[in-house]
């Protein structure tokens, strides 16, 4: 069965693998349960399952296991903000954490469905519905930092990084919103997204096996998992694939808006006491097609436009090692190595009609683009205590990306084909960064931290069959800072400010290559300059018994942001003969963007209503010329009410009604404004629980029961119509 499973993944046909894979999973599932149920889970046991599960099997019995084996306030750990393990409440940052049951009742095509609830958070698919992107702040998605597991995935391409991840294998995301180039790097002016996967269990077997169904797509999601701990040993193997067709929005079906992937993953770890280590490998394979709105595709000159993507692949290896209170100097260390392929396909084809002076002519140009991106990166911290009021940490960061492009252009006029126009182009970056952080407890209650990032980061040019691009190598450095103090004057009550440089090194397309933009191509330009920041927030978060507030107030002013102008209006010398929309990489915009964020719950018993909402405006300059028509809407969040209820012993029941809405925003695209319509949906999801354990699990997804037709401000798709998405997941 091994090598069924495997070797069509090894042979370059990851779809049977992925297949075969969930269908063994899913098989297994239902075979292995008379023999899950064999055996009585000891004490211990059945409190670690209640307190990591998605679903306390009883409230009083969750309070006596906190009592027993943990403290009375146990609340949610992150490591995200500070690199530590710390409370969520307790964070000098503005951090959200989306849970494994928040997870599970979003009815998810992707993983970054479950964070639109975030403030300050904002989804982008770049006109990709399967392969969406995440934006904080304003910022754009390249901007924000992506991490699988603490590790960075970094996409050198244009727009951003895509979300190459299967929600059902994620345990847990936290997101910090903010600036945090000083412990996470580059590419994290708006902030930082860490997606933690699903690990091993607490006994030796146990299986999850899950489907989804979306009416809006008629495509569904399937997946299962095999996974457990014993002996200090836990392991896990998951599958999942999903299928959706042409979205149905409100005024109907979407052309190009299809999308699939599936994927696999394994793990593997072994603790011995104080000392841990882990293997991993995972794979997700994804093809989309790419809206374009028909007024677009058939403006003059164009009969036609279209655009496909039919291959966005990532695996990836990696190996981890973690040490845990190793002596009173070094309270911890983590080392971890990882191998990452990133593969990409993306086609254009253009159906014109052009008038070259003896009357119309039909013309079609056909691009078709592949790249590879290879990915080597090492990672070193450690945590130390050199005096007892401190709480130090080092770290190291090194990362190699080999990027291979190719591009084929061939075009075709009235009815003759002319040869074939191939370029082929080999970059790669390489950075060592060094980062260091202080925590230093001034007094009880006081915290002031201070830390620092060094970077130094080599570009070059191996080879390009592109005219006028000649290799080259090109090194630069840059030292970024952050300070801030945390005063909590009891137990429920965290107030913090900070300062914080933000960082983006310019990309291997951006200072090397180049990029294609369907007919035309940009530009790269190897002066440009590094994209920076400054950051300073100030936040409150209260955590009481029957409510919790968490408030940030912001301002960031960024400068050389990195975009591309035309050819035609640069001063830079761009790439000869250039077509008259080839446009070149510049440093071009500036940005001031000030806001406030607020979450807020109150629990009434077995109802909860809440509130999460973001203020924000952005200013954009470019060419002494400032705008507040930024594409963003001054307002947008969140708002609903959840109702928890046992019906009985082994049922429980759930629902959660909400609305969600953002003003109208207005963008400035050249001598034009494009203006996004205010929106607001009304949604309605429910679910329920049912077996001693909570086993079985169901959930209903009412969406946008207004019928309502609009898109979001930086979505280019219009959102679904009136639609339902039921799940249906097993745990055993």
């Amino acid at each position: 069965m091994p090598a069924t499973i495997f070797l069509p993944v090894v042979l370059g046909r990851p779809d049977i693998g992925v297949r075969a894979s969930l269908l063994t999973i899913l098989n297994l599932s239902i075979l292995l349960f008379p023999c899950l149920a064999e055996g009585e889970p000891t004490r211990e046991e059945e409190c670690h399952w209640i307190l990591h599960s998605e679903h306390a099997a009883d409230h009083e019995l969750a309070e006596e296991c906190r009592r027993e084996f943990f403290t009375s306030d146990q609340v949610t750990l992150v490591v995200t903000p500070s690199r530590r393990p710390e409370a969520a409440n307790r964070a000098a940052a503005s951090v959200s954490v989306v849970k494994q049951q928040e997870l599970q009742r979003t009815g998810s095509d992707s993983a970054a469905e479950a964070l639109r609830k975030v403030p300050g958070v904002q989804i982008t698919d770049a006109g990709q519905a399967g392969l969406k992107r995440v934006r904080i702040r304003g910022e754009e998605s390249r901007r924000v930092a992506i991490l699988i597991d603490g590790q960075e995935f970094v996409d050198q391409r244009e727009v951003g990084t895509p979300l190459l991840l299967a929600p059902e294998m994620i345990e847990q995301v936290e997101v910090v919103r903010g600036t945090g180039s000083v412990l996470h790097g580059s590419r994290a002016i708006g902030g930082v997204v860490n997606f933690i996967t699903k690990k091993g269990g607490y006994h030796p077997l146990q299986s999850s096996a899950s489907a989804l169904y979306d009416s809006a797509t008629d495509g569904y999601n399937l997946y299962g998992s095999l996974y457990g701990g014993t002996d200090g040993w836990e392991y896990r193997a998951s599958a999942a694939t999903a299928d959706h067709e042409d979205r149905t929005s409100a005024k109907g079906k979407l052309d190009n808006t299809a999308f699939d992937s599936q994927s696999l993953a394994v793990y593997l770890g072994k603790n011995f006491g104080a000392h841990s280590i882990g293997a991993s490998f995972d794979q997700f394979n994804a093809s989309s097609g790419v809206y374009v709105e028909p007024a677009v595709a058939t403006a003059p000159p164009f009969n036609d436009f279209r655009i496909d993507a039919p291959r966005r692949d990532r695996s990836k290896v990696s190996l981890s090692y973690e040490g845990d209170k190793l002596g009173s100097l070094v309270r911890s260390v983590q080392l971890d190595g990882y191998y990452q392929i990133s593969k990409r396909e993306f086609n254009t084809l253009s159906d014109l009609t052009l008038d070259f002076g003896n009357g119309p002519l039909n013309q079609l140009i056909d691009n078709r683009s592949d790249s590879d991106l290879d990915t080597f990166g090492m990672n070193a911290q450690a945590r130390l205590t050199l005096l007892s009021a401190h709480d130090l940490v080092l770290g190291i960061e090194a990362k190699n990306d080999a990027l291979d492009q190719s591009r084929t252009r061939v075009v075709t006029t009235a009815g003759q084909t002319m040869p074939g126009e191939r370029t082929v182009d080999q970059a790669n970056q390489t950075t060592l960064e060094g980062f260091a952080e202080d925590v230093w407890q001034l007094s009880e209650g006081l915290e002031l931290r201070a830390g620092a990032r060094g970077i130094y980061f080599k570009t070059e040019l191996e080879e390009s069959t592109r005219e006028g691009l000649d290799p080259f190598s090109e090194s630069d450095t840059a030292v970024v800072g952050a300070a801030g103090l945390r005063y909590s004057p009891a137990e429920d009550v965290t107030i913090w400010t900070g300062w914080s440089q933000g960082f983006v090194s310019p990309s291997l397309v951006n200072l090397a290559t180049g990029a294609f933009a369907g007919a035309s191509f940009v530009n790269p330009n190897s002066d440009l300059k590094p994209e920076r920041s400054n950051s300073f927030d100030l936040g409150i978060k209260l955590q009481k018994e029957f409510f919790a507030v968490d408030l940030s107030v912001f301002i960031t002013e960024a400068r050389d942001y990195i975009d591309h102008v035309l050819c035609s209006s640069s001063n830079i010398s761009c790439i000869q003969p250039s077509g008259r929309s080839d446009r070149i990489y510049d440093n071009v915009d500036e940005a001031r963007t000030f806001g406030s964020e607020l979450s807020a719950s109150l629990l009434l018993g077995s109802l909860r209503p809440y509130l999460s909402a973001s203020w924000i405006r952005r200013r954009y300059t470019r060419n002494a010329v400032s705008t507040y028509d930024t594409g963003l809407p001054a307002l947008y969040g969140r708002g609903g009410l959840e109702i928890e209820k046992n019906l009985d012993e082994p049922i429980g029941l759930w629902l959660d009604g909400y609305v969600s809405a953002a003003t109208e925003a207005d963008e400035l695209d050249g001598d034009r404004v494009l203006h996004t319509a205010g929106w607001g949906t009304l949604n309605v999801a429910m679910g329920a629980t049912m077996g001693a354990k909570r086993e079985l699990k169901l959930s209903l997804e009412l969406l946008n029961l207004g019928d309502k037709f609009y898109k979001t401000a930086t979505e280019n798709i219009p959102a679904r119509g009136r639609s339902a998405i039921f799940k249906v997941q097993l745990d055993l």
